[in-house]
């Protein structure tokens, strides 16, 4: 009996070793989302910090980065509810690797205006 419960132990220390490692590799494993944008879909990859904490806010940032809209122009949606609140985390919304997220949004533009200065003739008058 003691080389059975000694066996099983050993076994349910190696399982849980497995499923450790496993959970560690998939919190240090960058998140991807897909951004569907104006009929095409764009990779978004997010790294995870030290707390392994995605939230809406990071996805903006990257959104910024990658395709350069601003987060204040941007408005995300997720299963058609709008993805307001920066600070939420992916997890309570339910988004995973792998989820699309539409992307309202313009493009910072800039605008140049030119001015036409109309010029007057001058007449030059011989002394």
């Amino acid at each position: 009996a003691t080389i059975d419960s000694q066996r099983d132990t050993e076994k349910s220390i190696v399982h849980l070793a497995v499923v450790t490692k496993k959970y560690f590799r998939a919190m240090a494993s960058p998140l991807s989302v897909v951004v569907m944008y104006n009929g095409k879909q764009y990779p978004i990859i997010i790294k995870k910090d030290e707390t392994n904490e995605v939230t809406i806010g990071d996805i903006m940032k990257e959104i910024t980065n990658e395709m350069h809209i601003p987060m204040q122009k941007q408005r995300l949606i997720h299963r058609g509810k709008s993805l307001i609140d920066p600070d939420a985390s992916i997890s309570s919304l339910h988004i995973a690797n792998g989820t699309k997220i539409m992307l309202l949004g313009s493009v910072n533009k800039v605008i140049t205006f030119s001015c036409a200065i109309r010029s007057k003739s001058l007449t030059h008058r011989k002394l």
